[in-house]
């Protein structure tokens, strides 16, 4: 390209880029399928078979072990 020195040229080059065919062309861009996001949530409660466990072992005291790791939460996030 040559040195542009007045206004007219300068506003003649989108003109002269889209005419020439030799123009600088991008890559074709492949187009993806929006992404799928699954977010899971679950929270643990009472827990039978701990406390059955705790109740042979410990008697009645050891119905509280059903209570052991109760209110935890696990999420779980799946991308599809």
């Amino acid at each position: 390209m040559s040195k542009v020195t007045t206004l007219e040229q300068l506003k003649s080059i989108p003109d002269k880029i889209q005419n020439s065919s030799d123009s600088i062309s991008s890559p074709k861009i492949e187009s993806r399928t929006p992404e799928t996001i699954i977010v899971n949530s679950e929270t643990k409660g009472f827990g039978f078979l701990k406390a059955c466990i705790g109740f042979f072992l410990a008697g009645p005291f050891g119905l509280l072990c059903g209570l052991c790791g109760s209110g935890k939460t696990k999420t779980t996030v799946i991308r599809k």
